[in-house]
């Protein structure tokens, strides 16, 4: 199962309550995978957790997203 990172920003940002979906997550399968900003009480229960951070990207200077690439 991949819990998407929308819900993991729904989650971060207090419109749904955790435990909703924690009560469906606790009976998971053996492997849980979630991706990048996991709400932590998700993070506890996973199995594997993968993060993603910016470390170059030519947005900030004004150079607009690409197409087909970005978007």
């Amino acid at each position: 199962m991949v819990v998407r990172d929308d819900v993991n920003y729904v989650l971060n940002y207090g419109p749904l309550p955790a435990e909703m979906v924690l009560g469906t997550l606790v009976r998971k399968p053996q492997l849980l995978h979630i991706g990048h900003e996991g709400h932590e009480k998700i993070i506890e229960i996973a199995d594997p957790v993968t993060g993603m951070r910016e470390i170059k990207h030519p947005c900030p200077i004004g150079i607009k997203a690409q197409y087909r690439i970005e978007f």
